[in-house]
């Protein structure tokens, strides 16, 4: 299910999703999702998505996710196009292995060359799992870098 709509200055999107499985799969029975994305006419802008995966199985916990984002869109600050900053953060628990608990945090940066049909992308991101669950098991945190080049044809 999808919806769109532009209300004064504002333009808002959202969705949802439910899936049964079935027989189709041995552990997963159900999951639900949805989000939602608003972006005013200033530039200012934001994302929320959050979900839950149903497991066949009764003894583990359901899995769960939450996910935040805001962000600005400049118009002017670059004469070859628009640019962009965010930052994110999200929360994951229980989605690959009972007692998981991941938070990731992102910061990133796109700045548009309009002439060219390019944009180009730098982004950090921070990712801590935790799980008390998994005795004798510890978890390095992940630092990544990215950047890059989108070509639009």
């Amino acid at each position: 299910m999808k919806y769109a709509a532009k209300i004064g200055g504002i333009k808002l999107a959202a969705g949802a999703a439910w899936a049964n499985y079935g027989s189709s799969s041995d552990s997963n029975d159900n999951r639900i999702n949805g989000s939602f994305s608003l972006l005013h006419d200033s530039g200012f802008n934001g994302t929320f998505a959050a979900g839950q995966r149903k497991f066949k199985d009764d003894a583990g916990d359901d899995g769960k996710f939450y996910y935040a984002k805001f962000g600005y869109i400049a118009k002017k600050w670059c004469p070859y196009g628009d640019t962009a900053l965010s930052i994110d953060y999200g929360n994951f628990k229980d989605q690959d292995y009972n007692g998981d608990d991941l938070t990731t945090v992102g910061l990133q940066f796109v700045q548009n060359l309009k002439d060219l049909g390019t944009e180009f992308y730098v982004g950090y991101r921070y990712h801590n799992l935790d799980n008390l669950d998994r005795t004798g098991k510890a978890f390095d945190n992940i630092n990544s870098f990215m950047s890059g080049f989108r070509v639009k044809f």
